[in-house]
C-alpha cells in the first residue's frame, strides 16, 4: 500500500512522504495490524531508499 501511494500512476499523482506514512498509521487496527504498522514505521527510510533506487525516474547526482 505504501508504495502504491508513494509512485506516480497513470491516474493520480504520488502521495508526498508525510501523507503517506499519516494514512498508514491512521489506518492501524483498521486496515492494518497495528504489529506490522509499528515495524513499518521503522522502516520508512529503508523503503524510500529502495524506491529510489530502484526508480525508473531520472536520478539527481
Amino acid at each position: 500500500v505504501y508504495d502504491a501511494l508513494r509512485m506516480a500512476r497513470p491516474y493520480k499523482a504520488p502521495w508526498p512522504r508525510e501523507k503517506a506514512q499519516a494514512f498508514i498509521r491512521e489506518q492501524s487496527g483498521k486496515h492494518f495490524d497495528p504489529a506490522l504498522v509499528a515495524i513499518v514505521e521503522g522502516l520508512y527510510e529503508q523503503i524510500e531508499a529502495l524506491q529510489q533506487n530502484l526508480s525508473d525516474a531520472p536520478q539527481a547526482k
